[in-house]
């Protein structure tokens, strides 16, 4: 018969009255303690008690054993203890924690006092009689109301929560790894600024190692305590949720490096910081240009060489090539060409005729009209011109206007016949400032045609013979632009290919 009184009157629950004992039940909601008494018959004491309290502490879903504080005697067990791991709440009568708990666990000594059980508390290996293990940590109170006479024995599964922990330890370990593989280095940064994780190129690069890197304030790594950019936006990115980029110069003496380039981006604990060494880089790519440069200038000696070759050869096609150089320079300006673009029409330009350099000199100065024969001969410059190019390092397209320079939308042009995008775009350009200059100019086989005879030409052509875009770029330069090809060609001899 359940007694509610003495917990109204706030009286101890377990006691040594002949004629009732108090068994408490503590019930694990907001940690708030329920007592109740349960009456039994002297004659029956014992077996009341120990049942009356399973009942109590079976409402419990933690496990939990009560057990008499002298002797280690389990007093009474709920049915936790049996639905979590298959072990029965109706333990032999006078049953010792201590025996009991060595037969169930994984280990090798006996815990024979209860200062052993407390110490072994830590970590237990619970063996189920269906014969898994359980991670199980054992935690042993005194018993509110009795402390002097029982103890209260917790039983918590960890086996899951390890579980995760180890899951998780071995996630950071790949994450590490990783990390570490990286060849730049990287950083992470807490909320307060204070390094957490500096990977293996990262202490590199520092000189510093794990351990004298991590726990410190960004500022007081040495490699970082001249730069207050850095310091500033490492702030910035947190409070903000910004990324930077910075190049960083450090202070004579610091090695390895001396530039570096430090990004920031925001993380969920911090900044995550990566760095890379620019030095080895910045000094390739200075060597780069500065060989770059020389190339540029081996080229041009080469441009010039080749031009004064053909200029020895044949000064009126040297002085066509300049003039028609100059001309679709303008023309590719006024299209929008970049500056590359643009200096590659000039070099082309200056070399588009090149391969008259293998012609007989009594057919390219010879006045009067030239024979079919004569003309055939003429015309074989243009490959000639591509195959002495193309085993020259210049731009692929330098030798292909040189080939293609006096085809014609039509299919009417040579070496190839060949017909509207099949002639690139740089060699349609070349062929209307070609035009323009050679009937414009005098020849050894004819007097000039004059620039309105020459406009004529490509304007009554195009889109059929010429480029409309080429043509219209043309008529701005030489109508709109100011620019004077006759005052060209009588700064040079009036003489063209």
């Amino acid at each position: 018969m359940k007694d509610l009184s003495a917990l109204e009157r706030d009286e101890p629950l377990l006691h040594n009255s002949t004629d009732t004992d108090l068994i408490e039940e503590i019930i694990f909601d907001d940690r708030t303690i329920v007592r109740q008494r349960i009456e039994s018959e002297p004659g029956q004491r014992r077996k009341s008690e120990r049942d009356g309290v399973c009942l109590s502490l079976d409402e419990i879903p933690v496990p939990i054993l009560l057990i008499e504080k002298s002797t280690g005697t389990i007093f009474a067990v709920n049915t936790a203890l049996n639905d979590r791991y298959g072990i029965t709440p109706y333990l032999p009568e006078k049953s010792n924690l201590c025996d009991w708990l060595f037969s169930q666990l994984e280990t090798k000594e006996h815990p024979s006092t209860f200062s052993a059980l407390i110490n072994l508390s830590e970590l237990r290996y619970l063996r189920t009689p269906d014969g898994s293990m359980r991670d199980v940590r054992c935690e042993i109170k005194d018993a509110p109301d009795t402390p002097e006479t029982h103890l209260l024995v917790y039983l918590e599964d960890s086996t899951e929560k390890r579980v995760s922990e180890r899951n998780l330890r071995k996630s950071k370990r790949r994450l590490c790894n990783i990390l570490d593989s990286m060849q730049h280095g990287y950083l992470s940064l807490d909320r307060e600024g204070v390094l957490t994780f500096a990977n293996r190129e990262a202490q590199r690069l520092l000189g510093q190692d794990y351990s004298s890197l991590t726990g410190q304030p960004l500022q007081n790594v040495e490699a970082f305590s001249s730069l207050p950019e850095l310091i500033a936006a490492s702030q910035t990115a947190m409070l903000k949720q910004t990324t930077f980029d910075l190049l960083c110069v450090l202070p004579s003496g610091v090695e390895p490096s001396t530039l570096w380039r430090i990004r920031g981006f925001p993380s969920q604990d911090g900044v995550s910081l990566y760095i890379d060494d620019r030095s080895e880089i910045e000094s390739l790519q200075q060597r780069l240009k500065t060989g770059d440069s020389f190339l540029q200038s081996t080229l041009e000696g080469t441009i010039h060489a080749l031009s004064y070759a053909i200029a020895l050869r044949d000064p009126y096609t040297a002085g066509h090539q300049r003039r028609v150089s100059k001309l679709v320079t303008e023309m590719a300006k006024v299209r929008g060409c970049t500056p590359e673009e643009i200096e590659r029409y000039r070099k082309a330009a200056l070399l588009h005729d090149i391969g008259k350099i293998s012609l007989p000199a009594e057919i390219l100065s010879r006045p009067g009209h030239l024979s079919p024969a004569e003309m055939s001969i003429i015309q074989t410059h243009s490959r000639t011109g591509y195959e002495m190019l193309r085993g020259i390092e210049l731009e692929p397209i330098i030798a292909m206007v040189a080939l293609q320079h006096h085809e014609r939308l039509d299919g009417s042009g040579y070496p190839q016949g060949l017909v509207g995008d099949e002639i690139s775009p740089e060699a349609q350009m070349m062929a209307v400032a070609d035009v323009v200059e050679a009937m414009a100019s005098h020849r050894p086989f004819r007097p000039s045609l004059g620039i309105e005879i020459a406009l004529n030409e490509v304007i009554n052509n195009r889109g059929t013979r010429y480029n409309s875009e080429a043509v219209e770029a043309c008529l701005t330069v030489l109508e709109s632009n100011g620019f004077d090809l006759e005052h060209l060609m009588k700064q040079e001899p009036h003489y063209a290919g």
